[in-house]
């Protein structure tokens, strides 16, 4: 069709012309929610179908990723005998690392969640990466000072040791940035390897933050020390 049309046709279910509708209608803000509309029926279809797979295809498709967070695991243990020296001569340093994994988990979740959410409504392109990627430094560096500052005060009170507290204050601002930052880049890289980020995203995250972690908080620790 090499011609534009200024009006499109409105035929009855009978083929009688009623009316036409104008091309002017036809704003940015209309064809966007069409396309959104368009991109939420193929992700519901696209659950239903996954949900009305077998057990043993929903299985093949969800262990293998799995299997990272079971070698994030044993690298995650691999690093802590590494640092038993540190753990032994520090052993106040163990209480922490729960609270230092769970929060830089936290955050890399909120950031992949959010990303996902992007991904999925406006898509991501190397043009919006840089800026999304100083947003998202920016948000966690504040609850990154804001975290690290709270359970940092508590740890210099409960111990009173203000280089333990600075230590562990520091250790969760540092991971908090640095597990934000997973949570952006490895679901876009999955998107842009033409991998399912829904599926693989949140092993994957889960794994290299608690690894990236540990590295953070042990290092530091040992400067410290």
């Amino acid at each position: 069709m090499s011609q534009r049309f200024l009006a499109f046709p409105v035929v009855s279910a009978g083929g009688t012309l009623v009316g036409q509708v104008d091309v002017s209608v036809f704003t940015d803000a209309v064809v966007g929610h069409a396309t959104r509309s368009f991109d939420d029926i193929s992700q519901i279809i696209d659950v239903h179908a996954t949900k009305g797979r077998t057990v043993w295809l929903s299985f093949s498709d969800r262990f293998p990723w799995l299997l990272t967070n079971v070698g994030g695991g044993l690298l995650c243990s691999l690093l802590a005998s590494r640092y038993e020296a540190l753990l032994d001569a520090m052993v106040v340093l163990a209480l922490f690392v729960p609270m230092v994994l769970a929060l830089a988990e936290s955050v890399s979740m909120q950031s992949a969640t959010l990303t996902l959410q992007g991904l999925h409504s406006t898509g991501m392109t190397w043009q919006l990466l840089g800026p999304a990627m100083r947003r998202e430094f920016g948000v966690s560096a504040l609850l990154g000072l804001a975290s690290g500052s709270l359970v940092g005060g508590v740890a210099w009170a409960w111990k009173a040791s203000s280089a333990l507290g600075l230590m562990v204050g520091g250790a969760i601002a540092c991971s908090m940035v640095a597990a934000a930052l997973l949570g952006l880049l490895l679901p876009t890289l999955l998107h842009a390897a033409k991998l399912d980020p829904k599926i693989a995203a949140g092993p994957i995250v889960l794994a290299t933050t608690d690894v990236c972690t540990l590295l953070i908080y042990f290092n530091l620790a040992a400067l410290f020390v």
